[in-house]
């Protein structure tokens, strides 16, 4: 399962520039998943980013979008600039979670919050560690994910 979600992620980083790639960090069930939570994705994959990477990565003409909000205090379906694309089937989504204030992770993604994802992706990302994880999980009441953090 982890070999899917990894060539998934090489799927979607792998178009994009170098310099937006390093502004996307890995959070949720698949971040969990690559650092050893033994939870179930729901098949689809967060980066969380800034307002500024979220309108970049939707201006590329290699990537394939299904929802896009352009603004910076978002739309009808989330309050933050979002962009979701298809990766092989995949829905993988970029938002807001650096600069807009009420997003869960606003405040988490600080570099002493992030961990490198090991594992056989052929570039480095970063990933929430499970410590912020798991205050997240907490806070918006995700107890059983949360439960499993604790397991590790």
């Amino acid at each position: 399962m982890v070999s899917q979600f990894e060539s998934l992620i090489i799927a979607t980083l792998t178009p994009l520039p170098e310099e937006l790639r390093a502004k996307g960090f890995l959070i949720g069930s698949v971040n969990l998943l690559l650092q050893g939570v033994n939870v179930v994705p729901k098949k689809d994959i967060d980066f969380a980013t800034d307002f500024e990477t979220v309108q970049e990565i939707a201006k590329l003409g290699s990537i394939k979008v299904k929802k896009y909000c352009k603004e910076p205090k978002g739309d009808a379906e989330l309050p933050f600039s979002h962009l979701f694309i298809d990766v092989a089937g995949t829905e993988v989504e970029f938002f807001d979670a650096i600069t807009y204030p009420g997003s869960h992770y606003f405040g988490h993604m600080n570099p002493e919050n992030l961990v490198e994802i090991k594992g056989t992706l052929p570039f480095s990302i970063l990933g929430l560690n499970l410590t912020h994880e798991l205050e997240i999980c907490e806070k918006v009441g995700k107890t059983g994910k949360a439960e499993l953090i604790k397991q590790v």
